[in-house]
């Protein structure tokens, strides 16, 4: 039994996975496309989750492996009618889930997501009592079920835990970009992918407490009628033949479409496949015009088909690296995520045009360099210094840092506002204050709606950051 247990639970976190590389997550069967219905992948996702539910009613629910003897009992008349009432069973609830889980995010937004999770445990109850279904189950708390179930307890609600704070994160940036721009899709994707990932290990988890929970079936010992049966099932060579071919064409099936899902989509339909890539791109040629400053960024993207066969990237992630050829050109302090590629900007004739990678400035008459809107580079008693916007909250009092700040906020770039508003109100209170008090009243000058035009940042963000900051 132990065995059979340990083959399904394989099995159904295989099958998964190769659902969520072949289409992504929640699990569905209708897909959308920019022009309608995506037929063709419909098509696909309905046959896979068919052999889906295939295997949860012939092997879970009858307490059964791939690798058993016998899948079909002789009497597979039978067995199989009840089969086929269970999987158009299973069909129909997964149609009827589809469309609360549509119906859930189009009313609650961003709360849908973390309703997804809901929606996938009552799932997998309904589905629990199809498989059940006539099973003669007989719980038998013992250590090490109640273990086992304490673990799949810590699972869902670390997984809704994740879900939850990936909703609060979203909620933070919608409210920062308007809707629809380039950096909240940019930034978005990396949470909703992360989701997918959650509701794969939710899903799996689930069905592995199923196929536990249905593994406790009572095992009554054979009546003399029984076994008198069983004696004449033995000279039903047809029967028994016919049996077997069954079984075999059912792993034949089963294993047939995991290995197409992960070893040929692109033979059919290349727009399932999940594709991954890692590069490291160095700019170790840091001259004169950069102060010598280069950086090794480090990207890890991953992309999916969409069903006009172009690629989308469903996940990007950016570690940045800052050098100095001019001294040793190692790497200066700690590296540091790249959210999204903020360019520097510079006013030329009223407008606003792309800058360099590294945008210098001039105070105090010495360089200091402005790193892709993401960090502060220069030179202090001889040692290169990197401060990435992220951290200037946490760091001590710079006259350097003070004095670039106060040039970029005279520019107009918000994003010098929304990043060291808080350090200019620790260490220079009496240039930042006008500017709290401005934004508090949504008073932008024209340089400042340039950069928020820029950047698609919703006003309202930076009056609610300036309000935080005037607490």
């Amino acid at each position: 039994m132990k065995e059979k247990i340990s083959y399904n639970v394989f099995a159904i976190f295989f099958i998964n996975v190769a659902f969520w590389i072949s289409s992504d997550y929640p699990r569905h069967i209708f897909r959308s496309a920019s022009m309608g219905l995506d037929i063709p992948k419909s098509i696909v996702n309905l046959l896979s989750m068919t052999v889906y539910f295939i295997f949860l009613v012939l092997f879970v629910s009858n307490g059964k492996s791939l690798f058993s003897e016998q899948i079909f009992d002789n009497d597979r008349k039978q067995q199989i009618s009840q089969s086929l009432k269970k999987i158009c069973l299973l069909v129909a609830i997964q149609l009827c889930f589809e469309f609360l889980n549509a119906t859930v995010v189009s009313l609650f937004g961003l709360w849908g997501f973390l309703a997804q999770d809901l929606i996938l445990i009552l799932l997998w109850i309904a589905f629990f009592a199809v498989l059940s279904y006539k099973q003669n189950l007989k719980l038998k708390f013992t250590r090490n079920l109640i273990v086992f179930f304490a673990i799949v307890l810590l699972a869902v609600v670390a997984c809704l835990i994740v879900d939850t704070s990936i909703c609060l994160k979203l909620f933070e940036l919608y409210e920062q970009y308007i809707p629809f721009s380039n950096p909240l899709q940019v930034l978005s994707q990396n949470y909703l992918f992360i989701h997918s990932i959650v509701l794969l290990i939710f899903d799996t988890v689930l069905g592995i407490a199923v196929i536990v929970l249905l593994s406790q079936r009572e095992i009554k010992s054979p009546t003399l009628m029984d076994l008198i049966k069983e004696e004449e099932a033995k000279t039903q060579k047809n029967d028994s033949v016919a049996v077997k071919i069954g079984t075999y064409l059912v792993r034949l099936v089963l294993l047939g479409f995991v290995g197409y899902v992960l070893v040929i989509p692109s033979a059919l339909f290349a727009r399932t496949d999940l594709w991954s890539n890692l590069s490291v791109h160095t700019s170790n040629k840091g001259g004169i015009s950069d102060g010598g400053f280069g950086n090794s960024v480090t990207t890890i993207s991953m992309s999916r088909f969409d069903d006009l066969g172009g690629q989308r990237t469903c996940f990007s992630y950016k570690v940045v690296s800052v050098n100095n050829t001019f001294f040793d050109g190692k790497r200066i302090g700690d590296s540091f995520v790249l959210n999204d590629d903020r360019d520097n900007y510079e006013i030329i004739d009223n407008h606003l045009e792309r800058a360099n990678n590294y945008k210098e400035y001039i105070v105090d008459g010495q360089s200091v360099y402005i790193y892709k809107n993401s960090a502060i580079c220069y030179v202090k008693d001889g040692v290169p210094v990197v401060v990435p916007f992220d951290n200037l909250s946490d760091i001590s009092k710079d006259e350097v840092v003070s004095s670039v700040l106060r040039v970029i906020l005279e520019e107009g770039d918000i994003l010098a506002f929304e990043y060291g508003g808080e350090y200019m109100l620790k260490h220079d209170l009496s240039f930042i204050h006008p500017y709290i008090e401005r934004y508090r009243n949504g008073e932008f000058s024209s340089k400042e709606k340039n950069f928020i035009d820029v950047f698609k940042y919703n006003e309202d963000y930076i009056i609610n950051c300036a309000n935080e900051l005037s607490l």
